[in-house]
């Protein structure tokens, strides 16, 4: 959901809201940055609860730079382990495409093991479109 430039992700629980033109991560997903209309994915993980009720980010995933007003995907790299009840991530599959200031995430592919009552996540799939310098993102 697309508000005033700003990333509302309202999907699988996440629910973010905006500070300052920075879009701030509460709960599991996704963690971005909004500055002068551009949207910067900056990391794209999974959140699982640790013992004192503490929420650790298990992994950082997608690195982008901001280039012309340019989002681009540049690097993603993955490596996360299993540890008392935490969600292992096997593999993550990201097809992306730059196109006129247009940053297109063309499908997200998720592989999780399910231990100890932590959501499995099989498949994400998910295509945003940049509009104006805001990003939408639609399931």
């Amino acid at each position: 959901m697309e508000s005033r430039g700003i990333v509302k992700i309202l999907y699988l629980g996440i629910i973010s809201t905006e500070s300052r033109g920075i879009v701030k991560k509460l709960s599991k997903g996704i963690i971005s940055m909004e500055s002068r209309g551009i949207v910067k994915i900056l990391s794209l993980g999974i959140i699982s609860m640790e013992s004192p009720g503490i929420v650790k980010i298990l992994f950082l995933g997608i690195f982008s730079m901001e280039s012309r007003g340019i989002a681009k995907i540049l690097y993603l790299g993955i490596i996360s382990k299993e540890s008392r009840g935490i969600v292992k991530i096997l593999s993550i599959g990201i097809i992306s495409m730059e196109s006129r200031g247009i940053v297109k995430i063309l499908s997200i592919g998720i592989i999780s093991m399910e231990s100890r009552g932590i959501v499995k996540i099989v498949y994400l799939g998910i295509i945003s479109s940049e509009s104006r310098g805001c990003a939408v993102i639609t399931f």
